[in-house]
């Protein structure tokens, strides 16, 4: 008996492999078998689809004419495109801050460019208004402000 272990050892080694491990027909047939199984499922699955699809076709009523006409919900209404308003209002804002243009023509007031009023002011030696600190809340002194390091 032992002599037979080593007998096909021996012409397993003299082969360069081993030739009694795998069945290489019966792995082929199963994975022919696995591809048939796959494009059945794909056949069924897509008459399937179909059938559900002209199914629902069927069940569709068309609607009555008075409910084929859309009304307009009621205030606020939500935006239906936000960026491009976004832009159409940044649009306007940089055309209102860099054009000159008319506020109250019976008045004689108008507008110029933000920057042309800037070099104005500083030709003119002009300072914006500032608002001075209330009197309930005094600004604090250095004394009075406790350093960070603290």
């Amino acid at each position: 008996m032992a002599d037979l272990t080593r007998q096909s050892s021996t012409s397993d080694n003299e082969r360069g492999y081993e030739t009694r491990d795998l069945n290489v027909s019966a792995v082929g047939k199963f994975l022919i078998g696995l591809f048939a199984l796959i494009c059945l499922t794909l056949v069924a699955m897509n008459e399937l689809f179909q059938y559900f699809e002209q199914r629902a076709i069927r069940r569709d009523v068309p609607l009555p004419p008075m409910l084929e006409t859309r009304e307009i919900p009621p205030e606020p209404r939500l935006q239906v495109a936000p960026t491009a308003d976004l832009q159409k209002l940044r649009a306007t804002e940089e055309e209102l801050l860099t054009t000159y243009g008319w506020v109250d023509r019976e008045r004689g007031i108008v507008r110029i460019p933000i920057e042309r009023a800037m070099d104005l002011m500083l030709e003119r030696g002009l300072s914006l208004p500032s608002r001075s600190p209330s009197p309930q809340s005094p600004a604090p002194t250095p004394d009075q402000r406790e350093s960070p390091t603290k």
